[in-house]
């Protein structure tokens, strides 16, 4: 592929960098590539993660509300000067494509699979806690999930998996635990692609943390808490979980012993629609409004959001407009359903949260 041209990347701090961008290629991917990290997750165009402002010459992208393009979709038209709200170093990706064994299968929850995966003897991949993985289904269509724990010595993946009625990938998991009611399933194998997105605690600074999730958006934030109790990270930690009532909380007693082993985080599970009969004596609402309600100011505290699209759009905005939360601060990573692929289509690829990936069923 020919080189299209040069892409000059700045940010209100005043970080510079300057990376090459070959033709067809996504500007997100030159940027990654060159070794910088930039908000982004989902690479669809669908967490509204990789923002940028053109401050001059064109790309091919469409706008968002405010004018600014996403890095995902954009592809450059000649050379480019870009504004971000963020910039880092960062190591480029090492990664992974390969066949992963299917070792354990359960229910974490009526509508909650717990998928854990084994990669062959001697595969070590080179990933951190909030990133995800992309997985081939049986049917041959692509979809992403957050793993469910920080790297581990058996080099095991986790995944927590919403089951969606008519799901292809649920049914399939569906069908598999029905054929196997103990937690080992029979021996199946699945193509993962890994590491994707960069959500994650900034290193170098003890700030504060506010650590928001909504449904399986817990199963990134639970490994990136998980991960920091294992380098005994002594920043304050208060993870924020919605969940519409009791039962969608489905690895609570896990969030709980987390809370407890850190010395110094907080839980706070909050219910949207409680039943009565439930007896729920914890916080209720909207999850982000509970933050609100806590915190006066989010100036100096990094948010790591991770959920529903609707969630993290309405609690940017008014982290952003009602409480000071800086552009910088803020990283997320958008789940949704994907949309099943059209007859005759072949492969589907989800749509989807620096930092989102897409969920699909």
């Amino acid at each position: 592929m020919s080189e299209a041209g040069l892409v000059h990347l700045c940010t209100p701090a005043g970080v510079r960098a300057q990376v090459a961008c070959q033709a067809g290629a996504s500007l997100l991917d030159a940027v990654v590539d060159a070794g910088w990290h930039v908000p982004h997750s989902c690479r669809r165009g669908v967490c509204l993660s990789c923002r940028a402002r053109v401050v001059a010459g064109e790309v091919d992208a469409p706008r968002t509300a405010d004018g600014q393009v996403l890095l995902c979709q954009a592809r450059m038209r000649g050379p480019v000067e870009l504004e971000l709200a963020l910039l880092e170093p960062a190591t480029p990706p090492q990664r992974l494509d390969s066949q992963a064994r299917v070792f354990r299968l359960y229910r974490l929850a009526p509508d909650v699979a717990h998928l854990e995966l084994r990669l062959p003897n001697g595969v070590h991949p080179h990933w951190q806690a909030g990133q995800y993985l992309e997985l081939v289904g049986p049917d041959g269509a692509v979809r992403s999930y957050s793993m469910a724990r920080p790297p581990l010595p058996d080099s095991s993946l986790h995944l927590h998996i919403r089951l969606v009625p008519g799901g292809g990938f649920s049914g399939w998991l569906l069908q598999a635990m029905q054929a196997q009611p103990s937690p080992r399933p029979p021996a199946d194998t699945l193509r993962v692609r890994l590491p994707f997105g960069a959500l994650a605690l900034p290193a170098g600074t003890e700030r504060p943390a506010v650590l928001l999730a909504s449904g399986t958006g817990f199963s990134a934030l639970g490994a990136i808490v998980e991960e920091a109790l294992t380098r005994r990270d002594p920043r304050p930690l208060h993870l924020y979980w919605g969940a519409r009532r009791p039962e969608d909380l489905y690895d609570l007693p896990r969030a709980r012993a987390l809370a407890a082993a850190h010395p110094a985080m907080r839980l706070v599970p909050v219910l949207s629609e409680p039943p009565e009969a439930a007896g729920w004596t914890g916080r209720t609402g909207l999850v982000h409004h509970a933050v609100m309600q806590d915190f006066a100011t989010l100036a100096d505290v990094d948010v790591l959001a991770c959920g529903a699209p609707a969630m993290l759009e309405a609690a940017e905005r008014d982290f952003t407009h009602g409480r000071g939360m800086p552009a910088a601060r803020w990283r997320c990573d958008a789940f949704h359903v994907a949309a099943a692929p059209a007859a005759g289509s072949g492969a589907g690829q989800a749509s989807s949260g620096s930092v989102a990936p897409a969920r699909a069923t």
